[in-house]
């Protein structure tokens, strides 16, 4: 996994799948989009947001390891599902084609989150 990639994110664990322990536990990003109950936040102002009911226009970090505590590793039970999508450059592009900075091409995987019980 690039850590670097998800430096002031947040990912999730997943342990169980359907009542049923899964022994891979993938990490993956979440989105909680269309969730309204949800109390999960995918970076460091999402969580600002969702602890303290306004926007934060920056963040020390004193105040994002204070935020974490009590996050992070903290188990949730959702429901959600699992979408994807095609990111990065791909190989092969023609000559005519300048490449840019990017990441290889990949698919990647993230859980959308409909609801926390």
């Amino acid at each position: 996994m690039r850590k670097k990639r998800y430096s002031g994110s947040y990912l999730l664990k997943v342990t169980h799948v359907n009542n049923e322990i899964i022994t891979s536990k993938p990490i993956l990003e979440f989105s909680v989009l269309h969730a309204r109950d949800v109390n999960l936040a995918p970076d460091n102002f999402e969580l600002f947001f969702v602890t303290n009911g306004y926007e934060a226009k920056e963040l020390t970090s004193s105040q994002i390891e204070d935020l974490k505590k009590g996050y992070v590793g903290k188990e949730v039970t959702l429901v959600c599902y699992e979408t994807g999508e095609f990111s990065g450059m791909p190989d092969n592009l023609p000559d005519d084609v300048l490449p840019w900075q990017d990441h290889g091409f990949v698919f990647k995987t993230k859980l959308e989150i409909l609801s926390q019980r």
